[in-house]
């Protein structure tokens, strides 16, 4: 599913595979990722997933719980 809100938890899901900072390779994100107020571009790279550490972070300590909710109720066949 390419639709932007699993683009948006994919690229997070990446994120802490590479130490919790978007790691976009080639034209990534190839398909929109965004998600609320959050659209994540190329230009992010490197960015910090966690704002709580660095403020130039992207979520807080809540959001991951609110991203999930959000999935949940957009999809709640799954």
């Amino acid at each position: 599913n390419t639709e932007p809100l699993w683009e948006f938890l994919r690229h997070c899901r990446n994120a802490v595979g590479h130490n919790h900072r978007f790691h976009f390779l080639g034209k990534e994100p190839v398909n929109p990722a965004a998600w609320r107020r959050f659209n994540l571009t190329s230009s992010m790279h490197g960015t910090n997933l966690w704002g709580d550490a660095n403020p130039k972070g992207l979520l807080g300590p809540a959001d991951p719980l609110d991203l999930l909710w959000d999935i949940e109720q957009t999809y709640p066949n799954l």
